[in-house]
């Protein structure tokens, strides 16, 4: 069963994975966080859980996606109370074949979604001062206070407000497992029709073909002005299973300097940005556009009419930068 999410000492609450490696990549110094159990009776025991890979970037290679697990050598039991305490292996009664298939395959993830809501959140309770010892009041994150909780001791709805996290599950569980099960992966989302998670993700040529309103992905060429974040989409060429070569789409993403400076995680993507130390910085990108963007636009150029897209990203809760991961090496 996956650790969806864990108590950091140093934030003073509990938390996903994903928003772990976001709040520690935004440090001005990276320090490394502490985790404990999530459930209340194990904080008090002093259980501790481990954070794997939060202290690297976003890649959507997935070879090595951040995750909670057991920390070695822990000794000390989970509480009964806690859902980490039971290991539910065969199919349980009431449970039908259907609901057992499921969870077998959400038990290979490291996180799932069951409801995404990103509507803008409220801002998150006080931050517990470091060093703090947990207590029976210590403030949660957004995931948490939206209903993140165990409804049966196997089986956990998981609710969230972050981007980054559904597309984390999502790059997840298109890595391992069959596609057959992949599209039975559940999935709601506010205001939206879609039942299943593999329904809310589009290439970005083809979610505006139908004009969809979910998650666009793909790959983008940066540039950085004094203005802000200006991308390029770019439809890669293929060759033997590699990519050969690419060409400009008249699809365009833009991140003004306001957006960027009034964002909260303004250095973590800024960060994110440097390591890509190529003159032609190419990332991968998921984001949710503005409803009024997937309509096309026109302009006149060389006397003929010039058709393309621009999107404007307001809310950069909205957007996520992904390493590419077919970058060449540099010699």
């Amino acid at each position: 069963m996956p650790i969806q999410a864990a108590y950091c000492v140093q934030l003073g609450r509990v938390l996903p994975i994903t928003e772990a490696r976001t709040e520690y990549l935004n440090q001005t110094q990276w320090s490394h966080f502490d985790f404990l159990c999530s459930t209340e009776s194990c904080r008090a025991k002093g259980i501790k859980l481990a954070g794997i890979n939060y202290q690297i970037h976003p890649s959507d290679n997935h070879r090595n996606p951040p995750h909670y697990r057991t920390y070695p050598g822990q000794k000390e039991l989970h509480c009964s109370d806690c859902y980490l305490s039971h290991d539910f292996t065969q199919q349980l009664p009431g449970e039908t074949p259907d609901e057992f298939k499921l969870r077998k395959a959400r038990a290979r993830l490291n996180d799932y979604v069951d409801e995404f809501n990103f509507t803008p959140p409220d801002e998150l309770s006080v931050t517990i001062k470091k060093n703090t010892q947990p207590t029976k009041n210590a403030s949660v994150s957004q995931q948490e206070k939206q209903g993140n909780i165990s409804e049966t001791p196997y089986s956990r709805y998981a609710k969230t407000t972050q981007l980054v996290r559904l597309v984390e599950s999502y790059l997840d569980s298109r890595h391992k497992l069959s596609d057959t099960m992949f599209k039975k992966l559940p999935l709601k989302v506010e205001g939206s029709p879609i039942k299943y998670l593999y329904q809310y993700f589009y290439g970005i040529k083809k979610g505006i073909e139908y004009k969809k309103h979910c998650v666009y992905m793909g790959d983008a060429i940066l540039t950085q002005t004094d203005k802000g974040l200006f991308f390029q989409f770019i439809e890669t060429i293929w060759e033997n299973q590699k990519p050969n070569s690419h060409k400009k789409l008249p699809i365009h993403l833009v991140i003004s300097q306001d957006v960027l400076d009034a964002y909260r995680y303004r250095k973590a993507l800024l960060d994110h940005i440097k390591t890509n130390t190529y003159t032609e910085k190419r990332f991968k990108i998921f984001f949710i556009p503005d409803k009024e963007d997937i309509n096309p636009k026109t302009m006149q150029k060389d006397g003929e009419q010039y058709v393309y897209h621009l999107f404007n990203i307001k809310d950069l809760r909205l957007f996520c930068l992904f390493t590419y991961s077919y970058l060449k090496k540099k010699r």
